[in-house]
């Protein structure tokens, strides 16, 4: 979860830097990041869940997206805890080292990685053991349309 934090911290120092609202910018940003890298479990989980006509119900894309900004921002709109990463990034030798432009290319670099695995390893998946709407038969068949 350091990395995470780091990078929140990062982004939100920016984000002040360049008068922006930084926590709520930074929140985006961060959740964007984790529900891109997240895709493939989220893709490989709905494939499952796939009705007969093959569509995925829109009711599971809405409910992903905001159980993964709610963890987000429940985690850093806590009170303090902005403070807390400031106490403890502060003085991180990292600051110097890593310019602030560098951790805006974690969004591109989440994305090229996440669909990458996604096309890559649960396509494959789903087709060879032929997984696709089997949680969806399961649930209408044991618990009825």
């Amino acid at each position: 979860m350091k990395i995470l934090d780091y990078i929140f911290y990062r982004t939100y120092v920016a984000y002040i830097k360049g008068n922006d609202p930084a926590t709520f910018c930074s929140i985006c940003y961060l959740s964007a990041c984790i529900w891109i890298l997240m895709l493939p479990v989220a893709g490989f989980l709905f494939d499952m869940m796939r009705d007969n006509n093959g569509n995925i119900n829109i009711i599971y894309w809405i409910l992903y997206t905001t159980m993964v900004i709610s963890c987000v921002a429940i985690r850093y709109l806590r009170r303090g805890k902005i403070r807390e990463l400031k106490d403890y990034f502060s003085y991180c030798r990292a600051d110097s080292i890593i310019p602030t432009w560098c951790f805006f290319f974690v969004l591109p670099i989440c994305i090229v990685v996440g669909f990458s695995v996604m096309v890559c390893i649960t396509s494959p998946i789903i087709g060879y053991y032929n997984l696709e709407g089997i949680g969806y038969n399961f649930l209408v068949n044991h618990f009825g349309n």
